[in-house]
Formats: structure tokens, sequence, C-alpha cells
């Protein structure tokens, strides 16, 4: 209900999102502004992380450069500080009704489906009147703009913020977004990429980190893999702890050699041999594990709202399923785990079809080195430096006094007239009590 009918004020979108607060010396008493809001905060802290300076640029290779899915889902800084609250009433307007909601429940064996149907229409009655339509049902059907990719093979090198100038060199890889997998390839491109680059016994560990069998040395000391659940599942692959030294094109596109060098080894592995036998050893390793952990997630809380841990290992499994056929569906990929049993028991290169249909050997990846810098978190820091100052300079104009602390406080008692103001009209409204008798679990 609260989703359709929200009613909070601009004041306090303002300061949920972005707004200029006011901090007190408690030694001294004086004052100074500081940039504020909960959105605000956790974006410029994301915006500070290594991630978004590396993948960003594979993200345009990918998909284009304004495509909305390479967008930041949470906002540019920047931008925020530039949004109003008309900006957030609109999107309410757009997107909060129920035809853009979905909901994920779960009932006893005892209670008929179409009661609990007829229920649930009557409460959703309720909650908006209005009748609404959307032709798009499922996370997957929502129409984007037309992705425009990078040259293939371009790339790229690029500086990520750190403290330090002396931390490692990262060499990272994507595939273009062209690919549709349904539940059953997902699950064997998963097994495949786990073996293939995911840990310490992965193929691509072996070629790159350990120091035993690596082919080359670059100083790296981790791989890792991630098929993405965007559309056109790219696949990337990371290499970390590199030497900075070592973050050069020639090095870059070295490194991307090897990797598919390591797939076209795989792709031709002939039927029954000894190197299948190995790598398809390590693959139902994997289908054991598999099947354990979607057993452990069907008995944890679903933690819905989180962003990780069973949180998002949930809402993978509700994307995979959203791609089967039918209409039950195992929660634990029974089937898919069968089948991948069923593939590995004939002792032939199947592997060699999924590498096709996946075509991770047809195009050349695009490829990213980045190499850490000091000045990007110092050029951060001054330029919020000059914002706050110009935030003083229009206190004093708009207060009319030359004085830096009179006008910040001026500003304060403002602030927390309005503030007084919405703790009164939070104080009239009437919470629900919490239950007389809760799970005594995390659920």
């Amino acid at each position: 209900m609260a989703f359709l009918h929200p009613d909070f004020t601009d004041e306090e979108i303002r300061r949920e999102v972005c707004h200029i607060g006011v901090n007190e010396d408690p030694e001294t008493g004086k004052l100074s502004l500081d940039e504020k809001g909960t959105v605000y905060t956790e974006m410029v802290t994301y915006y500070e992380k290594p991630w978004k300076y590396y993948f960003d640029p594979l993200d345009s290779m990918v998909y284009g450069v304004g495509n909305e899915i390479y967008n930041s889902s949470g906002g540019e800084p920047s931008a925020i500080r530039k949004m109003v609250p008309a900006d957030m009433w609109k999107f309410i307007a757009e997107h909060y009704h129920l035809a853009n909601m979905g909901v994920i429940v779960s009932i006893p064996d005892n209670m008929p489906v179409a009661d609990f149907l007829s229920r649930m229409n009557e409460i959703l009655k309720r909650c908006q009147k209005e009748p609404t339509h959307s032709d798009y049902v499922g996370i997957d059907s929502y129409p984007t703009s037309p992705i425009h990719q990078a040259t293939e093979g371009s790339m790229v090198l690029v500086n990520y913020p750190s403290q330090s100038d002396e931390d490692k060199g990262r060499l990272y890889y994507a595939w273009p977004a062209q690919l549709k997998l349904d539940g059953l390839n997902e699950t064997m491109a998963g097994l495949f990429l786990s073996v293939f680059g995911d840990g310490s016994t992965s193929n691509l560990y072996k070629l790159l980190v350990n120091s035993e069998t690596r082919k080359t040395d670059i100083g790296a000391n981790s791989v890792w893999t991630w098929l993405t659940e965007y559309p056109g599942e790219p696949l990337f692959i990371g290499v970390e702890g590199i030497d900075n030294a070592n973050v050069t094109k020639p090095i870059l596109d070295s490194i991307r050699t090897m990797i598919l060098g390591e797939l076209q080894r795989i792709h031709d592995f002939p039927d029954n041999s000894t190197e299948l036998a190995e790598f398809n050893k390590e693959i139902k390793s994997h289908v054991v594990q598999s099947r354990k952990q979607a057993e452990d997630n069907l008995n944890s809380p679903p933690m819905f709202g989180f962003r990780s841990g069973p949180a998002g290992a949930w809402l993978s499994i509700m994307q995979s399923l959203e791609k089967d056929n039918g209409f039950r569906k195992s929660l634990v990929s029974k089937e898919h785990f069968d089948y991948a049993d069923s593939m590995l028991a004939t002792g032939k290169n199947f592997w060699r079809d999924y590498i096709n249909q996946w075509k991770w050997l047809t195009v050349k990846p695009y490829a990213v080195g980045a190499s850490p810098s000091s000045q990007i978190l110092a050029d951060k820091a001054e330029a919020k430096k000059e914002r706050l100052e110009g935030y003083v300079r229009d206190f004093e104009k708009k207060y009319g006094t030359d004085d830096e602390q009179t006008a910040l406080a001026d500003y304060k008692a403002e602030f927390d007239s309005t503030t007084a103001e919405l703790d009164k009209i939070a104080s009239k409204q009437d919470l629900p009590g919490f239950t007389d008798n809760p799970p005594l679990t995390y659920d």
C-alpha cells in the first residue's frame, strides 16, 4: 500500500535523497556544511569504489553509452545533486502501479490455489481501485534501446581510485551481449565456468596464477568469471593482483589470447579422452556442490529486500525459473542437474556444442586494464570542497550576511524548524504494532 499510495512530503524526499546538512563541532561549536541524504551518500561511496571505473568502460563497450542497461540504477552523484522532488513523483506515477509489480508467495498444500488467488484479488482491489495494464510481463520482457556495441576486440586502459598508487592492477574482459539462454543453458554455463575460471583449481588459475603451472607471470593472484543476467548475458572474466607494470595493451591482448586459447583447447577435447575425463570430473564435483547449495537455499530464509547473500541467490533462482517453460518448476533445478549428470555419463565432449552455442570463440572480447590512482580521490575531495564553499556563499546571500557562521546558524535554525514539523507529522501516524507471536527464525 505504501508503494501505491505514498504520503511522504517533498522535504522528506530531499532528506532521503540529497540535501545540504549542517555539522556542529562538539568541542568548538563551529558549524560546517556537508552533502547528505541516504541515497546520495550511498552512491558517492559506490562511485569511489574501484569497480565502477573498470566496469563502466566494459559496459559501455557491451551496450553503448546511454543505453538504459548501462545506466546506473542507483543514480550518478552529480545527477542526484540536481534532482528535485518532482522527479521522484513523476517516477512513482509512471512505475508504481500493480501492473508493474510482481509478488512471490508460498502457500500451504491444504490451501486451494483458486481460493488464494480470489483472496489476493480482493486485497489488491482495495490497494488500487483504478485498473492498469502492462504488455511487459516478466523480468526479461521490458523493451530496451538498441545495443550499440563497440568494435570487436576494443581495448582501453583506465585508472581506478585508490589510497595508494602501489595497489595492484587488474585485467577484465567482456563478451558482447549476444545470448538468450534458457534455464538449463544457464545451469550448464555456470557449471562450465566454475571449472574453467573460478577458484584455485580452475583452468585459468592454473594457466595464469599457480606458480607451478602458469604459462606467464604477470603477478596475478586471482581469477573469476561472471555470466551476467543482464540482457544478452555477456560473460565477464577478471584477472586480478597484476603487477602495475604489466597493465599494458600488449599484455592485455596477450592474456585475452591465452584465455581464448584455453577455451579452444577444451572445445577440441576428443570424446572419451583423458583430458575431457579430468575436466568432467571437476564438473561432476560442482554438480554435487550445486545440488547441495540449491537445497540449502530452499531451507534458508529468502531475505527479499537484501542485495546479497540468500536474497541475491533467490533473485537469480527466480530469474532463471522464468526462462523455463511449464507451470511447475523446480526450485532446486533438479531437472537441470539430472541432465548434466546424464551428459557427463556419455563420455562425449558435449562442451564443444555448448561453447559454439555460447559464441565465446566467435568474437574477440572487449578488454580493460586498470591501474590504481590516488589522484582520483584527491580530485573528488577538492571538487566537494569547492561545492561546499559555493553553498556557503549562497547562504550568506540568502540570509543577508557576510559572516559564514551567522549564515550557517540561520540555515541550521531553518532546517531544525522543518525537522520539528516533520516530527510532528510523524507523531500523528498510527503505526501498526508488532505481532504478539513472532516466528523464532530470521524469516
